[in-house]
């Protein structure tokens, strides 16, 4: 039984890790897709800061989505066939539609993208107007890392007065040293160029590029490098690498 029971308590344990990352995951996929799409096609008619609110349905909130407007609840979690909001967009109803007949119709993409979050179970972690959003219904809410001040904390000694170039190689190397491990030694540059490219503008740099950068390590490795960052930092796909972790 003992055995049985340790069994049964693994597979509980399991699950409960799997919901926990399926949870993040529809939270993660409501603020890359659905929050966007609410603010760019639906706020301007069913927000708080709306003139005149298209239905009385406000999509600014989640309580807004769930008590719905006139025509009753506008969305049935698990079940976008019966949702007023997903029949809606979708047009099917001539008696409801939107946006507007006077209005573009929804990209396909952010209908496909609306019709999933439905079947997610519509995950919104927004608070309704005079709920407690759920960072400020946590007591130490405001002393998360992200809302303090910036701060410059003064660098720690390391032992190797050699090796570090700068304040961020202090940094680094005392937390190495801490462990008892020794920096790696500096890559090829043909493996640098490379780590650069992904880390930077997620693409892998062309047969030219490789080239001409192994050349310009040959005159002067330094200078090589701190050209290419710069030039990677300047790339649009930097942006467009980078920003999406913040859409």
């Amino acid at each position: 039984m003992a055995g049985l029971a340790a069994v049964l308590m693994g597979l509980l344990a399991t699950q409960a890790r799997s919901e926990s990352r399926d949870h993040e995951q529809d939270l993660q996929f409501f603020e890359r897709r659905i929050r966007p799409a609410l603010v760019t096609h639906c706020y301007e008619c069913h927000s708080a800061s709306s003139k005149k609110v298209g239905g009385k349905l406000y999509l600014d909130h989640a309580g807004g989505l769930l008590r719905g407007g006139e025509s009753g609840s506008a969305i049935v979690p698990g079940r976008p066939g019966e949702s007023l909001l997903i029949r809606a967009i979708r047009k099917e109803n001539d008696d409801l539609v939107m946006p507007p007949d006077d209005k573009p119709s929804l990209p396909e993409a952010v209908v496909n993208d609306l019709v999933e979050w439905v079947r997610r179970g519509a995950p919104d972690p927004r608070a309704s107007p005079g709920e407690k959003s759920p960072r400020d219904a946590q007591p130490n809410g405001a002393a998360l890392w992200s809302f303090q001040p910036v701060d410059k904390p003064a660098p720690p000694r390391t032992r190797d007065q050699d090796w570090p170039r700068d304040d961020i190689d202090r940094f680094l190397l005392a937390q190495l040293e801490s462990r008892e491990f020794r920096p790696a030694d500096d890559a090829p540059p043909g493996t640098l160029i490379r780590r650069l490219y992904f880390d930077l503008v997620g693409l892998a740099p062309t047969y030219d590029e490789v080239g001409a950068f192994l050349n310009a390590c040959q005159q002067n490795r330094q200078s090589a490098v701190e050209a290419l960052v710069d030039r990677l930092l300047a790339s649009p796909h930097f942006g467009e690498r980078w920003g999406r972790h913040w859409l």
